[in-house]
């Protein structure tokens, strides 16, 4: 039977709308299905602010194997979010796995 985890693998703070953050987990295990999702955080407004919303995609996932000439081959796992909304946002970033 396969083994489920949920890990909050990262917070980020004051990415602006349309802007993209970029996350790399080196020494990934390569026997493992991944998943991940993106939580926005509203940054606080002043209270005359226009009708703002927090959004945010994982907007790509890659896996790649790095190898050099005296090491085993190294997975790294390569995120990008985005903001898609009209504010500044703060998130979190999730990641679910699945062992194979």
């Amino acid at each position: 039977m396969a083994n489920v985890w949920a890990t909050k693998m990262a917070t980020g703070y004051h990415l602006k709308p349309g802007a993209k953050a970029y996350w790399v987990w080196y020494n990934a295990p390569s026997d493992t299905i991944y998943s991940f999702s993106v939580r926005p955080i509203l940054v606080t407004v002043l209270p005359d602010s226009a009708d703002l919303y927090a959004s945010a995609a994982v907007t790509n996932v890659n896996y790649q194997v790095r190898k050099n000439s005296y090491e085993s081959p190294k997975g790294e796992v390569h995120i990008e979010i985005a903001n898609t909304g009209s504010s500044t946002i703060h998130y979190d970033l999730y990641m679910s796995q699945i062992g194979i």
